[in-house]
């Protein structure tokens, strides 16, 4: 303990000594260059200077972007004047003398809700009636057409009311 005092008393007239030679603003005084923590010295060399070891200030945060401006909304579709048009099959219902398949085409295969029409162009009424009872057209006149919208998946054999040896078949498929 009497050693710190003593070295304490020298200290300070050290540094009393130094500002009275001259340095009255303490630019000879070297306070960083020390034996060990609290030592003070008193220095004639110029002073040096150390880099700083006090940490530095953390650099700013770049600001968080914006968000985004939100997009329009997609416009709304606007009901349709007219609904969609089902697919259309068309059959022709042929005279016996007239060198045509009497049912044209004799085959049909047709997706369900398909619109098969019937069209008499003959010059005599016909008609056609499905052996499962699913569509009987009644007379067609000549010129005149029969629609039958198909329904369920499967295979619909018919005839010509007017005529039954006339037979032919039309194949619904599911969509």
């Amino acid at each position: 303990m009497k050693a710190s005092r003593l070295l304490l008393a020298l200290t300070c007239a050290s540094l009393i000594a130094g500002c009275a030679g001259g340095a009255a603003t303490g630019d000879d005084v070297d306070l960083e260059a020390s034996g060990g923590p609290g030592d003070l010295f008193a220095s004639s060399a110029p002073p040096t200077k150390k880099a700083s070891t006090a940490p530095k200030p953390a650099a700013p945060k770049p600001a968080a972007p914006k968000p985004a401006a939100p997009k329009p909304a997609a416009p709304k579709p606007q009901p349709s004047q007219k609904p969609a048009e089902a697919p259309a099959f068309m059959i022709t219902i042929n005279g016996d003398k007239s060198g045509k398949p009497l049912f044209d085409p004799p085959q049909a295969r047709v997706l369900s809700t398909t619109k098969v029409t019937w069209t008499n162009a003959d010059s005599k009424p016909h008609g056609v009636r499905a052996q499962n009872g699913a569509f009987d057209s009644g007379p067609i006149a000549p010129g005149a057409s029969y629609t039958w919208v198909a329904g369920a998946a499967g295979k619909y054999a018919y005839q010509d009311s007017t005529r039954p040896y006339v037979n032919a078949e039309v194949e619904v498929v599911a969509r």
